[in-house]
């Protein structure tokens, strides 16, 4: 970094990981640029739906919106940004006719 440029390391590109289901890729991205490039670029090399998925970075989900950066994320030279796939809802005992009739049979169910 030189004393001319103190915003260097800002604008210097840091390698980030992205992995799903045991695949990873590589992407060199601004410590300044939007995480959405990286994101709908990810999506489509690993072929699913942006809209399918959920981005998580230690844990944060990442929107993917034009303010959300690596330098606002403070991330790091090879950083790792998890896929999962989005799940909505599940089923709890009730949710299962043969969990109904055991919980039946035991008075469980109200």
């Amino acid at each position: 970094m030189s004393a001319d440029y103190p915003d260097d390391d800002k604008r210097r590109k840091i390698q980030l990981k992205v992995v799903f289901q045991g695949r990873t890729l590589y992407f060199s991205t601004k410590r300044t640029s939007s995480l959405r490039r990286l994101i709908d670029a990810a999506a489509d090399r690993l072929g699913i739906d942006r809209d399918a998925v959920r981005f998580q970075y230690n844990g944060i989900t990442l929107r993917g919106d034009e303010r959300e950066t690596p330098q606002e994320l403070d991330m790091e030279e090879d950083d790792e940004i998890d896929v999962h796939i989005e799940q909505i809802g599940g089923y709890g005992p009730c949710d299962n006719i043969d969990a109904r009739r055991a919980n039946a049979a035991t008075g469980l169910l109200h």
